[in-house]
């Protein structure tokens, strides 16, 4: 990969930032993958090549790997990327294709070919959609908590449910609720403790 040429590429790549890339908050613009593709091939040709590996695939998230090889076999460059399955009208059907899009184009980033901003917009979006579904299950698992709450016949069970919000308000542990939800799940359980009270518990109080 000669220097001169290679750093001409990358002049290249922002200069195209004008005319094809994609408008993004604050103004700021983005190069596709395909056209950061293009402009690889126009200058290497198939000097070089870009190979991809599925590191990991469930119902869940996919992870693909892309490196950037020479001739001689040699790793100048490389990328890692992660979709979440059915996190958008894409994933629901290409979340593979997608996430290796990704890849290649982290990998084409660490040569220099990001046309504006290291993390591809794929990734952006990835990341944001990502968050939303970690959201998703937190509130569903909290929901489960509150259920199980609710349908306490006694209070052994609902002493349970109290230690396993005081592991989870401890500092070492690295707690997926918030302060809030924990407070909602404290809350529920004391409601669910007095009803106790004031009823016919099967246990001794908490």
């Amino acid at each position: 990969m000669a220097e001169n040429s290679h750093i001409k590429l990358m002049h290249d790549c922002d200069k195209q930032l004008t005319k094809v890339g994609v408008a993004q908050k604050g103004g700021k613009k983005y190069m596709m993958v395909k056209d950061r593709m293009t402009l690889f091939r126009q200058c290497y040709g198939l000097t070089y090549g870009i190979t991809t590996a599925l590191l990991h695939s469930d119902e869940n998230t996919v992870c693909v790997h892309a490196q950037v090889i020479d001739k001689e076999g040699n790793i100048v460059g490389s990328g890692l990327a992660e979709e979440q399955r059915g996190g958008n009208h894409v994933n629901k059907a290409s979340a593979l294709e997608n996430c290796e899009s990704s890849a290649v184009g982290r990998a084409l980033a660490s040569l220099g070919l990001h046309g504006g901003e290291y993390p591809t917009l794929d990734e952006m979006e990835s990341d944001k959609r990502s968050r939303k579904i970690i959201d998703e299950r937190i509130q569903s698992d909290l929901d489960v908590l509150l259920a199980k709450v609710s349908k306490c016949m006694g209070n052994s069970a609902l002493q349970v449910l109290w230690e396993s919000t005081a592991a989870m308000r401890h500092p070492d542990n690295a707690a997926k609720f918030s302060e809030s939800q924990i407070n909602v799940l404290v809350t529920a359980i004391n409601e669910r403790k007095t009803a106790f009270l004031n009823g016919s518990p099967d246990d001794r109080p908490i």
